[in-house]
């Protein structure tokens, strides 16, 4: 599993807005993702901070999540070397504040 969650610049407007995707998840948007990051991810999740309810334990301060399934850690490690994946670190991180990626191999409980 990768998860990357980052925060946005832009003087305060999200990511979004800042890449010319006018600040929504549309079908294309969701298309665009899904065809940058195959042939390696299994499953794509892409989304916003929850409306939860307020605890000290989450931190719903960030802008986006992205929530990637590789079928093993080859298939990672070939995804963060693609040439399009190397592009889009240089094109988009101007627009970020910070960036947490964590990389993790679950199991399945039930």
């Amino acid at each position: 599993m990768h998860h990357k969650t980052w925060w946005s610049i832009c003087s305060g407007i999200r990511w979004s807005v800042c890449s010319g995707t006018g600040g929504q998840f549309t079908p294309e948007l969701g298309g665009q993702i899904d065809r940058f990051f195959q042939p390696y991810v299994k499953a794509l999740y892409y989304g916003k901070p929850a409306n939860s309810t307020p605890r000290k334990v989450v931190d719903n301060s960030f802008t986006y999540n992205l929530v990637m399934e590789f079928d093993s850690l080859e298939d990672l490690e070939a995804y963060g070397k693609l040439p399009d994946h190397l592009d889009a670190i240089k094109k988009y991180s101007p627009y970020w504040e910070r960036m947490i990626v964590h990389d993790a191999v679950l199991q399945q409980v039930r």
